[in-house]
């Protein structure tokens, strides 16, 4: 029988360690909580990511990251516009 190569062992990569699930959350774990919840909440007024519909291609990770910061930047300034006018 031929072994195929996606059944062969995985390889592990960086040293990563995740957290595991507590009663009582650790002070750090809280305060990224509290983040997550503002960044949702910030863009909970207008239903849009900021990006518009299309293919965009990218040179670099660094021009897509700038384009997905851009975009993030856009939606939070509209949900904030839309909240003042609401």
């Amino acid at each position: 029988m031929r072994l195929r190569r996606y059944t062969l062992a995985m390889k592990t990569l960086g040293h990563r360690v995740h957290d595991s699930i507590q009663l009582k959350p650790s002070a750090e774990a809280l305060v990224a909580a509290a983040q997550h919840l503002r960044t949702g909440a910030a863009l909970a007024a207008v239903n849009t990511t900021g990006i518009a519909r299309g293919v965009y291609r990218f040179r670099t990770h660094e021009e897509a990251n700038r384009h997905a910061d851009e975009a993030l930047a856009r939606a939070i300034a509209e949900n904030q516009h839309a909240r003042k006018a609401g």
